[in-house]
């Protein structure tokens, strides 16, 4: 099980993104391999890592359903299942951390980790404006890692 592991730091251009997000990606180094998970860490850019004061928010995993084991499902609906392995009252965070793992298992069809770190006074609402645009970055990061 060999793995690599990726960062990148997404910011907006127009400065919409507040505060920027590190992203953490660990993902197979043999891209052929679907039973390596990818595993991706999202939060806030600290300024200071060692000063750091960043927690768990949410957990959450996902692992696309085998094809032919399920002959009764539409294409494109339930082909993902997922649990949340840490759970969060934040419903915002929930939900973008979710997506995130849901969309990434079934666009790379291998399973899925998602972890977003968030302290404790971090304001939440900019997912709700943002979550398209933090969707696509993450997702171009492993594309392009990925080559696929």
């Amino acid at each position: 099980m060999s793995v690599r592991t990726v960062a990148q730091t997404i910011e907006s251009e127009s400065g919409f993104l507040q505060p920027a997000l590190d992203i953490i990606a660990t993902i197979p180094a043999d891209a052929q391999s679907r039973k390596i998970p990818i595993s991706l860490v999202v939060g806030c850019k600290q300024e200071d890592s060692l000063k750091s004061v960043s927690s768990l928010a949410c957990y959450y995993y996902a692992i696309p359903l085998a094809n032919g084991r399920y002959p009764n499902l539409k294409s494109g609906k339930d082909s993902v299942v997922g649990i949340p392995l840490l759970d969060t009252n934040d419903d915002r965070v929930r939900d973008m951390t979710r997506r995130l793992a849901t969309i990434i298992s079934e666009k790379f069809n291998r399973p899925c980790y998602v972890t977003w770190s968030s302290s404790p006074n971090e304001d939440s609402s900019m997912l709700v404006t943002s979550h398209l645009y933090i969707l696509k970055k993450c997702l171009n990061l492993l594309k392009a890692e990925l080559g696929e």
